[in-house]
C-alpha cells in the first residue's frame, strides 16, 4: 500500500512516495520488508531511521548489514512516512513523518481508522489496507497539499519569468531597430518614460565615462575651476563640460589641452569626486541666484559664425510691450552672453543693474554690439 505524487507528473521531477509503517513503543519503526534473515512473527527494524538496510546501510553507516528484528507483538501503532525525492534522485533526499499515529487496539470492535485506531493481528501488521483512505487524506493534507500549492506558485512564477525574459528580449530588439521609447511604452501598455525607466539600462548600457578636474589658478581636484567628462563610445570620444545652468555641454577644452593649446591642467578624477563637486556647486549657485536675482538660460548654436550668431541671438530675443526680453526675469535690465564652452554653447546671463547694455564675450574678450547686432567696439 502506498501513494505517489510528482510536481511534474513523472519521476524526472520532484516526487513523493507515502506509506504507513509500523512503530514500536520506543519510537523505532519497521522497515516494511520481509524475507530471508527475518524470523517468522518478527519485523525488520529501521535501525538508522532513513529506511536503509543491507549493503546500503553498510555504505551509509558501517556495520555488518544484518537485519535487526523485533516481535510483531511489540508494535504499538502505525505512522505515515514519505520518501521525498528531488529531481534525478535515486534515493530519497528527505523523509517526512506524520505527527498523527494510528494506535493499535486489542479488539476488532475498537477498529476505526477515521479516528486513528487500528486492529491488526501479528500476522497482519503489513496488511492494514482498510486505513488507506484515512491515511492518504492525512498524507495529502499535512504534507503534499503544501508542496502542491508551492509547486503551483513555482510553475506560475517560472512562466511569468519566462514571459518577462521574452518581453525584455523583444524590447532590446525594438531598440536595436531604433524604435522610440514612446512607441515601446505604447506597445507595453505604459508611458514612454515608464518604459525607459524599466528597460533603458538593459537596452542602453551605461557608457564608459572618464571625469577630469580643471585646475586653473592654483585650484585642487577637490575645488576645481571646472568639471569635464569624456564619454567613450564605439564611434569615438565625446567631451562635455558641466555648465552654470546645471547641464552638460559639448566642449573643446579637453581636446585643446591634449593638443597643447590650453594651459589649464586637467586631472583625472573619479565619478564620485566629480559628483561631490557638482553637488556643492549646485547649492552654491542656487544661493547666489537667490541673493542676486541672476538667472541663466543655455543657448545652443552652430560651431561656425560665432559673432554673427551671437548678434542674431541678441537681436531676436522676444520682447514685451516695454521692450524687455520676455525670456528674462521681471526687472532685469542687463544681458550678457558668455562663451563658457567655446564652439559649443552660449550662456545667457541676466544681471539686475540699472542700465541696458548688450555685451557678448567671444573667446573671453568682451565686445559691445551695435543695435543692428554688428560688432561696435571692444570693452
Amino acid at each position: 500500500m502506498g501513494w505517489e505524487y510528482s510536481t511534474g507528473g513523472d519521476r524526472a521531477s520532484e516526487w513523493h512516495e507515502g506509506f504507513l509503517v509500523a512503530e514500536f513503543v520506543d519510537g523505532k519503526r519497521a522497515l516494511g520488508i520481509c524475507g530471508a534473515g527475518i524470523p517468522t512473527g518478527h519485523l525488520a527494524v529501521d535501525q538508522y531511521g532513513d529506511g536503509s538496510f543491507g549493503q546500503e546501510a553498510v555504505a551509509r553507516h558501517g556495520g555488518d548489514g544484518a537485519f535487526h528484528t523485533r516481535p510483531a507483538g511489540e508494535v504499538v501503532g502505525w505512522r505515515i512516512v514519505c520518501n521525498c525525492y528531488s529531481p534525478g534522485d535515486v534515493m530519497p533526499s528527505n523523509r517526512w513523518f506524520s505527527q498523527q499515529l494510528w494506535a493499535r487496539v486489542p479488539s476488532p470492535v475498537q477498529h476505526n481508522p477515521r479516528v486513528f485506531r487500528i486492529y491488526a493481528a501479528d500476522d497482519d501488521i503489513y496488511d492494514v489496507d482498510t486505513t488507506e483512505p484515512a491515511a492518504r487524506d492525512v498524507w495529502w493534507n499535512d504534507h503534499i497539499n503544501a508542496i502542491d500549492a508551492a509547486a503551483g506558485i513555482a510553475a506560475a512564477l517560472a512562466a511569468v519569468r519566462a514571459g518577462e525574459t521574452q518581453l525584455d528580449e523583444a524590447v532590446v530588439r525594438a531598440r536595436q531597430n531604433r524604435l522610440s521609447w514612446a512607441k515601446i511604452g505604447a506597445a507595453a501598455g505604459m508611458s514612454g518614460q515608464a518604459a525607459h525607466e524599466r528597460w533603458s539600462k538593459r537596452c542602453d548600457p551605461t557608457p564608459d565615462i572618464t571625469y577630469y578636474a580643471k585646475l586653473a589658478a592654483n585650484r585642487t581636484r577637490q575645488n576645481p575651476s571646472g568639471i569635464v567628462r569624456r564619454i567613450h563610445t564605439s564611434s569615438g570620444p565625446t567631451d562635455e563640460a558641466f555648465g552654470r545652468d546645471l547641464q552638460w555641454h559639448p566642449t573643446e577644452y579637453l581636446r585643446r589641452y591634449r593638443l597643447g593649446h590650453n594651459d589649464v591642467d586637467h586631472e583625472e578624477i573619479t565619478a564620485g569626486e566629480a559628483q561631490v563637486v557638482i553637488d556643492r556647486w549646485c547649492i552654491k549657485w542656487a544661493n547666489e541666484d537667490a541673493q542676486t536675482g541672476e538667472s541663466l538660460t543655455p543657448i545652443r548654436y552652430d560651431q561656425t559664425g560665432l559673432r554673427g550668431r551671437t548678434a542674431e541671438l541678441l537681436t531676436d530675443l522676444p520682447r514685451n510691450d516695454a521692450g524687455v526680453p520676455v525670456t528674462l526675469p521681471a526687472g532685469t535690465t542687463r544681458v550678457v552672453i558668455v562663451d563658457d564652452t567655446p564652439n559649443s554653447t552660449l550662456t545667457l546671463r541676466v544681471h539686475p543693474v540699472g542700465e541696458v547694455d548688450r555685451v557678448v564675450f567671444v573667446d573671453h574678450a568682451a565686445l559691445a554690439l551695435a543695435p543692428d547686432g554688428s560688432e561696435r567696439s571692444s570693452l
